[in-house]
């Protein structure tokens, strides 16, 4: 006795994936292709040499998805009174983005190497308030629903040395 574990695009091609037996109740699947998906279970039935499955539980739909979405280019940095300022040109991706941000020391930095200052942003244009040497260099990538992430941006480098003044008080004597 045990489980059988059934894929399919429609109820009626469904397929036996995997069986498991009556201690193990979760089970791991990536499909060939992308797409949606319907899983079901069944319950195996064994009386002695002979073998069943009842009716497939309730259908549940998945959609697999692998492929990261377009990177976002055309990345730029400006220095503004209230940090740096990042624009850059949406993903030509269809399906909906939001944009993780990283800094880094150099052109040539892994994703080991990145440090993220922000995720899940929305608009094409943020300000970092607070930049930090040594990262000059800036780059975003667009993530999508599901967390698959594109490759990031060209960097851009900035060289914010001298930063604006973020506050004044005067003091009269």
């Amino acid at each position: 006795a045990g489980y059988a574990v059934l894929r399919g695009t429609t109820i009626v091609n469904m397929s036996e994936l995997a069986r498991t037996d009556n201690t193990v109740f979760t089970y791991t699947d990536l499909p060939e292709t992308d797409g949606s998906y319907l899983y079901a279970v069944a319950s195996i039935r064994k009386v002695e040499m002979e073998e069943s499955l009842s009716d497939y539980s309730n259908t549940l739909s998945l959609i697999s998805d692998r492929t990261a979405p377009a990177t976002p280019t055309a990345l730029t940095t400006e220095l503004v009174a209230n940090g740096i300022l990042l624009n850059w040109t949406a993903s030509t991706s269809t399906e909906a983005l939001t944009y993780s941000l990283y800094r880094a020391e150099d052109s040539d930095a892994t994703a080991s190497e990145l440090k993220k200052i922000g995720a899940k942003v929305t608009q094409l244009s943020v300000v970092d308030p607070s930049p930090k040497v040594p990262y000059h260099y800036y780059t975003a990538t667009a993530v999508d629903a599901i967390g698959n992430e594109s490759a990031p941006a060209t960097f851009s480098y900035i060289n914010f040395q001298l930063l604006p003044v973020n506050g004044l008080s005067v003091v009269q004597d």
